[in-house]
């Protein structure tokens, strides 16, 4: 009965910090949207537009 405690208090553990790892992996996905959307206005206001190809032509 011992290990098997262990074990799930360790299970336990590990499910706390992956869903840390996901919170934190969530806000890094935000920050990075929203550093897409500024860079898209940026580029915007520069009469620039993203092709699909992902180079950069003048509008």
């Amino acid at each position: 009965m011992k290990e098997s405690d262990e074990v799930m208090k360790e299970s336990d553990e590990v499910m706390k910090e992956s869903d840390e790892v996901m919170k934190e992996s969530d806000e890094v996905m935000k920050e990075n949207d929203e550093v897409m959307k500024e860079n898209d206005e940026v580029m915007r206001e520069h009469g620039m537009r993203r092709p699909l190809s992902g180079r950069f032509s003048l509008g």
